[in-house]
């Protein structure tokens, strides 16, 4: 028995390991592999080690308390992991739908308190008892042990469920079925072993990892299907109807009083169109050079409008990378859109660009209104979070990119585009 568990546990340890080397190159190409989904596999490969350690451990006199440490080291560190997927849970239901963020704190109080109890069953023999000879034995309460962790899971089950209609059904199944298996491998355990709730928290991890490869390797299916129509609904997604509406008004007045300047936004209008609609034809990415020409054509024509109420300042220190076209452009569209136009007095736009180690980074700030963020997009503004979800799939499908918005009421919104370096 002691052979085929360290056996089994080494398997496992081998086979997590390589998914977390696999994660952590795959990270910045992905927004479902996050620090949490880090984090869980650390911790639970961490847990196999003790489990393997303990085994090994198991039956000999002279090793009682390094057993014992094992074994407390086991349970702890299975709550860690059951709490770094709850966390997971929660940041991965925040990038569809407001969700308090408070909720990853219900974990803490169960997992400090059942690790607790875990150490002092040692004196009291509540839920186990280790034998003299370093062997755990289960007591009457082993099963009440086990209970919270299950009580956490089928909560956690229940906020997916809650969150179906944003996050979708495919997401649902996906993350139910990386609750089954702990859920079955508890009533089992009691009867079988422990090392059967180790196998199905495996068996957890290796399914979530494959239902994020699953959809990226859908939406990347999907994204080359349908990529005609994707641009297209992408393109007219930007113009919106009242810049149109106002760009032409503009001119129109400019006509009779100042004819050069009208003749001036007309040409700068027919570039803004020819851009917008020629990147219904771009299946690759563009220099950032030519996004930029695109950004300086909208703000000349929303000064047009806006005139000393709306001020753009240029910090480009790096332009020798490409980026998807229309993935900065609209950017700027909703600083002005959300944050400069609404504010009576106006404000400033900041546009910079520089080079890191291994990212080239974009920021757009703005001292505009600003708009309550708590590490998520304001959602009760559909079109803004449709454009801003465009452009962050986007982003991540055709550069590997990545866009994080940080906003305040009152002090502004600042949004940062991370465009990894190639490697040969």
């Amino acid at each position: 028995m002691r052979i085929e568990n360290i056996t089994l546990d080494m398997y496992a340890v081998i086979i997590i390991t390589i998914l977390l080397i696999v994660c952590i190159f795959q990270r910045k190409y992905s927004q479902s592999i996050n620090k949490y989904l880090i984090g869980w596999m650390v911790s639970h490969i961490l847990m196999l080690c003790c489990d393997i350690f303990r085994w090994y451990l198991r039956g000999k006199i002279d090793t009682l308390y390094l057993f014992a440490i094992m074994f407390f080291s086991e349970y702890i560190l299975a709550y860690l992991c059951l709490s770094f997927f709850h966390y997971y849970l929660i940041d991965y239901i925040k990038d569809y739908a407001p969700i308090n963020r408070k909720l990853r704190f219900i974990v803490w109080p169960v997992t400090a308190a059942m690790s607790a109890l875990w150490l002092l069953s040692y004196q009291n023999r509540i839920f186990y008892v280790i034998t003299y000879n370093a062997v755990n034995v289960q007591n009457e309460g082993y099963y009440f042990s086990q209970m919270p962790a299950a009580g956490l899971l089928i909560v956690d089950m229940a906020l997916v469920f809650f969150y179906r209609k944003k996050i979708g059904w495919r997401a649902v199944l996906a993350l139910w079925l990386c609750m089954i298996f702990p859920l079955i491998a508890f009533p089992m355990q009691y009867t079988w072993n422990a090392e059967v709730l180790f196998i199905g928290m495996t068996l957890s991890l290796l399914t979530r990892y494959i239902s994020i490869s699953s959809e990226q390797n859908r939406l990347l299916s999907e994204s080359r299907a349908h990529l005609a129509e994707s641009r297209i609904a992408t393109t007219m997604s930007q113009i919106h109807p009242h810049f149109l509406y106002n760009a032409l008004g503009s001119i129109s007045a400019l006509c009779d009083i100042d004819p050069v300047r009208a003749r001036e936004a007309t040409d700068h209008f027919a570039g803004y169109l020819r851009m917008n609609l020629e990147s219904m034809t771009l299946s690759l990415p563009i220099p950032f050079q030519r996004e930029l020409t695109h950004i300086e054509t909208y703000i000349w024509l929303e000064k047009m409008r806006f005139g000393e109420k709306l001020r753009v300042e240029y910090d480009i220190q790096a332009v020798d990378f490409q980026v998807p076209a229309l993935s900065v452009q609209p950017i700027i569209e909703n600083a002005v859109k959300h944050g400069i136009c609404i504010k009576e007095e106006g404000g400033k736009i900041m546009l910079s660009t520089w080079e890191a180690e291994n990212y080239f980074c974009i920021k757009v700030s703005d001292d505009g209104v600003g708009f309550r963020y708590k590490e998520q997009i304001d959602y009760n503004d559909e079109k803004l979070y449709i454009g801003i979800k465009n452009v962050r799939n986007r982003l991540e499908t055709m550069v590997g990119g990545r866009l994080d918005i940080r906003s305040e009421i009152g002090e502004g919104t600042a949004a940062m585009i991370w465009i990894p370096k190639k490697t040969d």
